[in-house]
């Protein structure tokens, strides 16, 4: 047995409520039941697998929410507990399950068993409380688990919600079984899919990522666990019903019968949040048959105080009542997402689909505070900047309003696009993509239609069908394996690469028109930065936007030994201080590193002409060519493991979502909710239009079963 446990001080940018009392999550992995092929008995991993997922992953998830939450610490071992099977009207038990049988974990492929050692005490007894004559019978405590707040039992097994042995559909899923006395998960289970597991550093980023995703579910990021949130002083926001035989249970005010056609009767009662304290059902951006039994019909936004407070300087809109939740169900009969929606925070950690790189926003730290059972540090929140970071300061239109109008794209720039004829850059300028617009078998609701052609539309309803740009999986900018074999347009990818609307080529080829190039850029003080291409000769042509030379984000610089040119980006913002937006202020993060302005000589690069006019030449711009009602342009992205800041390189459309406990037949009564994620597309992909399309169709369920 092995485990990993995380527990860093407390560190700057956490609230005042409770920060003095609550220290860091120790999260503590059970991994019995991971083994080497050939080696271990039911060994399912090569012995780098092991490794990879043992000394790297596991450690590396655990670092990040280690020192992101802080909890009330367990007070010495952590203990698991008997389900009870038959109990008496005032709640006293008479018969709990055997040691045996209890198991953590909805999926019946996978669902590890809790040793008797990790087991506490519990009385059983023939009577009720009233019954004087009752005798009970006290079942002993095994040793718990020592220095834990919550454990994750961790399997690698291949299993049916995997793909089976024929594919890598799903990366990982998760799912929490048992709480403490105030409902705080406390024990989980998470499924590693070993087909889908890379051991390459290069995808470190994109695997943590997963597992964070995963590991923030099994710490109550669902949909079952929002009717259980408390307020700072302890006391239920959404009303129980006091039933002694579930204190899980909300009061009858909460329960709805949603529809669910699967069902005997085609309904299933489930408990909802207090719409007063915690939820809102609307009928925003065309949602005319909103009804919150139906799923799907409407807009569901979560109204907790930390997350109001955080999303409205997110948005930089005092109007936005919270965030919204995904209103497309990974299951039916789910009133409510276990996802933040997709359409406005498309590249956060915790919406339903993870793009080419997963963002930990302050709202997801703002969503832990709001449980009543964390205190969150927002320093480990991903810095964002304006124009550079999907959503952020993008105002009242773009967080309520349809993606596209007869105006064309919310945002600005633009975060959405309306043509596939060519390739763009992503909002971050972190990688080169396609536009996700086509021509859908069946046209989207109505609600959902932004086209005078209704059957136009992107495939993912998670997105509302709003056509963004998604990143081609080998032109992530910051990942060197993309680097083509002919490079004729000069680039160099590398941590510090952003991708450029940009017209340059080697003056010696005979390709012309609109491209995108990934290229290095290094800031040189908070206004101006260099960008590096490789001529033909392999050497390094540098060109330099500087707003105090009057550069605009779309001037076009040329470089010696090139013809056409690169456009520049928002250098000032790019290279300017980021914020992350908290609920009680605004932390200012500067960059700290700039480098030493290179020499370039007269002639050799500057604006203008196809050879490079010199710094004196005359300032042209690619935004005509390149920018349309479409164009998208920034975002500077980093993730924050272990208070080190890395590039994000996350998957590329990789499909997640949370499988609730409805979904899963004979599930344990304290099942909570499954998450999961699919695997990323591999990384030879064509970049041809239709097999882009088959990809993101299969990804998307292509309107099967999900």
């Amino acid at each position: 047995m092995g485990g990993h446990i995380a527990a860093p001080a407390p560190t700057g940018g956490r609230r005042a409520r409770r920060a003095q009392e609550r220290q860091g999550l120790r999260v503590w992995f059970d991994e019995t039941a991971l083994g080497v092929e050939g080696v271990d008995d039911g060994g399912t991993l090569t012995q780098a697998e092991y490794d990879w997922l043992h000394d790297v992953l596991l450690p590396d998830s655990a670092a990040f929410w280690g020192e992101a939450l802080s909890v009330d610490r367990v007070e010495g071992p952590l203990f698991a507990y008997r389900p009870c099977q038959l109990a008496f009207s005032d709640g006293t038990c008479q018969q709990y399950a055997d040691d045996d049988d209890v198991t953590c974990g909805a999926d019946p492929e996978s669902s590890p068993h809790i040793p008797p050692a990790y087991l506490g005490e519990q009385e059983a007894c023939d009577g009720s409380a009233a019954n004087p004559l009752r005798e009970c019978e006290t079942l002993p405590a095994g040793t718990g688990v020592e220095g834990a707040d919550v454990v994750a039992f961790v399997t690698a097994e291949q299993t049916s919600l995997c793909g089976g042995d024929t594919g890598a559909g799903t990366v990982a899923y998760a799912s929490w079984c048992q709480t403490d006395d105030v409902d705080r998960p406390t024990w989980g289970h998470i499924n590693v899919c070993p087909n889908a597991l890379k051991v390459h550093e290069e995808d470190r980023v994109a695997q943590v990522a997963v597992l964070l995703h995963e590991l923030a579910h099994m710490f109550g990021f669902t949909s079952a666990s929002m009717p259980l949130f408390r307020d700072a002083d302890g006391d239920a926001l959404t009303p129980r019903s006091g039933d002694p035989h579930d204190r899980y249970r909300v009061d009858e005010a909460f329960v709805m019968d949603v529809q669910c056609p699967g069902d005997p009767g085609g309904t299933r009662s489930t408990a909802v949040p207090s719409t007063s304290t915690t939820i809102d059902f609307s009928d925003a951006r065309l949602h005319s048959a909103c009804d919150p039994t139906d799923p799907g019909t409407c807009v569901v936004t979560l109204k907790t105080p930390a997350l109001q407070a955080t999303a409205r300087k997110w948005f930089g809109c005092d109007d936005v009542l919270g965030i919204e939740l995904e209103d497309n169900p990974a299951a039916p009969c789910v009133p409510v997402g276990s996802h933040w929606e997709q359409r406005y925070l498309m590249d956060e950690l915790m919406s339903s689909t993870l793009t080419h790189k997963a963002v930990v926003s302050p709202l997801t730290l703002a969503y832990f505070e709001d449980t009543g059972w964390y205190s969150a540090d927002y320093s480990m929140a991903t810095p964002a900047r304006q124009g550079f970071e999907f959503g952020y300061k993008q105002g009242c239109t773009f967080a309520e309003e349809r993606c596209l109008s007869d105006e064309g794209s919310t945002g600005s720039p633009p975060h959405y696009c309306s043509s596939r004829s060519r390739d763009w850059c992503t909002v971050d300028r972190r990688a080169g993509g396609h536009c996700l617009l086509f021509d859908l078998d069946t046209p989207p609701p109505t609600m959902y239609r932004y086209f005078e052609d209704a059957s136009k539309g992107n495939p993912s309803t998670d997105a509302d069908h709003c056509p963004v740009v998604s990143a081609y999986s080998n032109r992530l900018c910051t990942d060197t394996r993309g680097l083509p074999n002919t490079n004729v347009v000069g680039e160099t990818f590398g941590d510090t690469s952003y991708c450029f609307d940009s017209t340059a080529m080697w003056a010696t080829a005979s390709a012309t028109g609109v491209v995108t190039g990934c290229y290095e850029v290094q800031c040189i003080s908070e206004t101006a930065a260099q960008v590096r291409l490789v001529d033909r000769d392999g050497n390094d042509q540098w060109v330099i936007c500087d707003v105090d030379d009057g550069d605009v984000p779309g001037t076009v610089k040329t470089p010696r030994g090139f013809k056409g040119g690169v456009a520049c980006l928002d250098v000032a913002t790019l290279c300017g201080p980021a914020e992350i937006p908290t609920p009680d202020d605004v932390i200012v993060v500067p960059r700290t590193v700039f480098h030493e302005r290179v020499s370039i000589d007269a002639g050799a690069s500057g604006r203008g002409g196809a050879n490079g006019g010199g710094d004196g030449g005359p300032t042209t711009s690619l935004v005509g060519q390149l920018v349309d009602a479409t164009g998208l342009e920034p975002v500077v992205v980093a993730a924050i493991f272990g208070g080190i800041v890395v590039l994000a390189v996350a998957v590329a459309c990789c499909y997640c979502y949370c499988r609730p406990k409805e979904r899963v037949a004979d599930a344990s009564a304290d099942v909570r909710g499954v998450g999961m994620h699919a695997a990323a597309p591999p990384r030879e992909m064509s970049r041809a239009d239709q097999m882009y399309y088959d990809q993101q169709a299969s990804a998307f369920g292509g309107g099967g079963s999900r």
